[in-house]
């Protein structure tokens, strides 16, 4: 017999994440896939495809399946999942904000007046047609979809004649009307992103990741590092941060991956997703350096349960968990990808015999090993 039921909304590893643990919690699972996306349609309960997200026939299904809650897999259905659970009575961030919160531009206007959270100097919207270049006062820049996730269409500019190829780039990878945004690239500081849980309007950080990437053009994510990664005073000063930044922008309810620079004793917002991080990021990593179990919390928390993580959870963490992508930009790995399984830190490991190549989105990363130690696992 079930205890609940929810909704499922897209069918990508997520999905299959998030249904793989409801089974294991009692939970079942019901899941509404678009596009042919087939990931979890052989580990949720029950499986309904059609060519495009119909909100109306999702919430009528609901409404037959007494669904309880209602959960987002993937960032391109935030807001009609927030409309889906606004009409079923249950528990989300409101309509509004998960409209917003996708937009890059919204975030950064709303958001440059924040005591404890910069963002950077200046940043324009545009489309290919109407861009002005001498808009640009300074070099570097970033160009991005002002909607896009995994790196995608990103690049890092230094002169006027390299505009123009990175304008087609992000353009390229803009699935709607809402342009390009050019701003200042922070080329100093080190890379974090902070998976964190909100309940009722109150924000909890479950762990900060450091993350080195590949550098500019694309900045692709290369390695993700979880434990101690900051000391005492900045993990309190990413908490206030975070804290005043989802509370400005309105998050209510669930998880939130944001992406972050310190540079010295600032800290810079990077992206701020409303969703779970991808990437190994918030499953398995985060649950194993913390011992929180961040999916069952998100399950429950679309339930409206919330299952508090450890009071010091921010400041610390039980192991070192971490992840190596391994590309061409980064191919001296390769012999430990072959041979890590072998190693006492080695967790897990996905190799494609495919030769290296080098890839411009975190989309293309198809090979990778986890560790799990008492300490972090350093090449």
């Amino acid at each position: 017999m079930w205890k609940n039921t929810i909704a499922i909304i897209g069918s990508n590893v997520n999905a299959v994440i998030f249904a793989t643990r409801a089974k294991a919690l009692n939970i079942k699972t019901i899941c509404f896939a678009w596009n042919n996306c087939l990931d979890a349609k052989d580990v949720v309960d029950k499986f309904y495809l059609t060519d495009v997200l119909e909100p109306d026939k999702v919430v009528d299904i609901c409404k037959k399946e007494n669904i309880q809650g209602v959960l987002c897999a993937t960032e391109s259905a935030l807001y009609d999942t927030a409309c889906i659970a606004s009409r079923l009575g249950l528990v989300c961030n409101s309509v509004e904000v998960a409209k917003n919160v996708t937009n890059k531009f919204y975030v950064r206007n709303n958001t440059n007046d924040l005591q404890f959270i910069k963002t950077p100097k200046y940043f324009i919207v545009c489309d290919d047609d109407n861009f002005d270049i001498d808009q640009i006062k300074k070099y570097p820049v970033i160009i991005k979809p002002v909607r896009s996730t995994a790196k995608k269409g990103i690049t890092v500019v230094y002169s006027n004649n390299e505009v123009e190829a990175a304008l087609d780039y992000a353009c390229s990878s803009v699935t709607n009307n809402d342009g390009i945004l050019v701003e200042e690239f922070l080329a100093d500081g080190d890379e974090y992103s902070v998976e964190s849980l909100s309940f009722n309007g109150k924000h909890h950080v479950i762990q900060i990741t450091n993350k080195i990437s590949s550098g500019p053009p694309h900045c692709i994510e290369l390695e993700y590092h979880q434990g101690n990664v900051l000391n005492d005073d900045m993990h309190s000063k990413v908490v206030s941060a975070i804290n005043e930044l989802l509370t400005k922008l309105g998050i209510t309810f669930g998880p939130c991956h944001t992406e972050i620079k310190i540079i010295g004793d600032k800290i810079y917002l990077i992206e701020l997703n409303a969703r779970m991080g991808g990437g190994g990021i918030s499953y398995p990593l985060t649950e194993l350096s913390t011992g929180y179990p961040y999916i069952s919390a998100i399950l429950l928390c679309s339930l409206n349960i919330f299952l508090p993580p450890p009071q010091n959870n921010y400041k610390g963490s039980e192991k070192y968990a971490g992840i190596y992508y391994v590309v061409k930009q980064n191919e001296y790995l390769k012999s430990i990808l072959n041979n890590c399984d072998r190693e006492e830190w080695f967790f897990k490991k996905e190799v494609n015999n495919a030769p290296l190549v080098e890839v411009t989105t975190n989309y293309e990363r198809k090979n990778w090993f986890m560790y799990l130690s008492d300490h972090k696992i350093k090449f």
